[in-house]
């Protein structure tokens, strides 16, 4: 058993590094083809997939660096540059899909100008997290995960925002014309919770 678990941790790295050299392939590609800050078009993602092809690993390896990229230029995955992916690999769009879905980093929707994070660390779980993540979905009228009509908001957890004596907390990170702020609200209640949602509005 021991030797199974070892083998499998030895598999578990090589892949890890396989697919870290994918992700290095594909940028130093980007790089060299004038698309500095990872900016993505068909022709750039074409080169891309040529590039990964030959390193002989399968399609889902091959998607997963490309979908990065679009992530990185993006903030989430549009529909219609999956669609596109999907046509340069020669798979189908419910792979892409599949492939993308598969994994928590990717994301099916733009994040909001401003992003609220609820804390569900332990110290913030038996102080409350529940209640403070539904009396934040009820001000923002979204559910965790999700971004308001406008925007303005984009919903998530995290494990820990390292503010234990605070809890239970939430980080808002605002980016506005480039400068990004971070704010931690402590010692939360579902009054306080309003109070900073109220003056966000003004």
């Amino acid at each position: 058993m021991v030797e199974l678990v070892r083998h499998s941790q030895r598999k578990r790295r090589e892949t890890d590094k396989h697919y870290l050299s994918l992700w290095r392939h594909s940028l130093t590609l980007l790089c060299k083809s004038g698309s500095v800050r990872g900016f993505i078009n068909n022709e750039t993602i074409s080169k891309g997939v040529r590039v990964m092809s030959s390193t002989r690993q399968g399609k889902r390896g091959q998607l997963i660096p490309i979908l990065q990229q679009i992530q990185g230029r993006f903030g989430y995955l549009p529909k219609e540059e999956m669609v596109k992916v999907a046509e340069l690999c020669g798979v189908t769009e419910s792979t892409v899909f599949g492939v993308a879905s598969f994994y928590a980093l990717f994301r099916f929707t733009p994040i909001g100008k401003t992003r609220v994070m609820v804390c569900r660390g332990t110290a913030c779980h038996v102080r409350g997290a529940r209640q403070i993540m539904e009396a934040t979905e009820k001000e923002l009228g979204i559910k965790e995960g999700q971004t308001t009509p406008d925007l303005e908001y984009t919903l998530e957890s995290v494990a820990c925002i390292g503010c234990c004596a605070l809890g239970p907390c939430i980080m808002t990170i605002e980016t506005t014309e480039g400068q990004v702020t971070s704010t931690v609200h402590g010692r939360l209640n579902s009054g306080k919770v309003t109070e900073i949602f109220a003056r966000g509005r003004e």
